[in-house]
């Protein structure tokens, strides 16, 4: 069975509940939640997260996560190099390699987007007493998009099925860590984490759609 059409569509479902997701933060339900008076939208699921403090710790930890998945997209980056130096052709480089790279462009655009264009929402706490956009979350983003494409990547040249099964376990209890602590920490509100959550995993499942037959996903999922 080949799964591609079906990534494809999981990813334009994704992408779709983000747009829906940011419409309604960006223009339902504001209040000034924010510090000096910040307006934030979507007030009455946010304030679950108005009163959390501060966790430098948590906060550390979940720099920890980002980079480590920035680190893994930099390892697939440098293979691509080399593929492209020794094969003298861009064609002959592995194709998710290839399709890392543009949606690792996208993420960018993204990124500037939210952060210089569109600043929907403001963070909970203040940066060097300035407000700061936080919109969607760039950790969780990062981190949703990356990890896992970076594992099923990584498990493509990998042999031991022990292995494999232990690097997807790892990867969803740092995904999974990475969403849920950017709020604790205070740094987030609950809607920017489930904003790059929705975001990161549009790409992720874009990144299979495009490159699902050479990654042998399909076979990975029916051992």
């Amino acid at each position: 069975m080949h799964y591609k059409k079906s990534y494809l569509f999981i990813s334009i479902a994704f992408f779709a509940v983000f747009i829906i997701h940011t419409i309604l933060v960006a223009f339902v339900n504001i209040e000034n939640l924010g510090p000096l008076t910040a307006q934030i939208g979507l007030a009455s699921i946010n304030k679950i997260s108005q009163n959390i403090q501060y966790n430098k710790i948590l906060d550390l930890l979940t720099d920890v996560v980002l980079i480590v998945a920035i680190l893994s997209i930099c390892c697939f980056a440098i293979l691509g190099i080399i593929q492209l130096v020794k094969r003298k052709s861009l064609f002959k480089v592995d194709k998710p390699i290839i399709v890392l790279g543009i949606c690792t462009v996208a993420l960018v655009l993204f990124w500037i987007i939210f952060d210089k264009i569109f600043i929907v929402n403001y963070r909970p706490i203040l940066i060097e007493n300035n407000l700061e956009g936080s919109y969607p979350s760039t950790h969780v983003l990062i981190v949703c998009f990356a990890l896992p494409s970076c594992v099923f990547m990584l498990c493509n040249y990998l042999k031991t099925k022990t292995i494999k099964i232990t690097l997807y376990i790892l990867c969803v209890l740092m995904v999974a860590f990475a969403v849920v602590a950017r709020v604790l920490c205070g740094m987030h509100w609950l809607t920017d984490a489930t904003g790059g959550l929705f975001l990161g995993l549009f790409l992720f499942f874009g990144l299979l759609a495009f490159s699902s037959k050479s990654l042998n996903v399909d076979k990975t999922i029916e051992e």
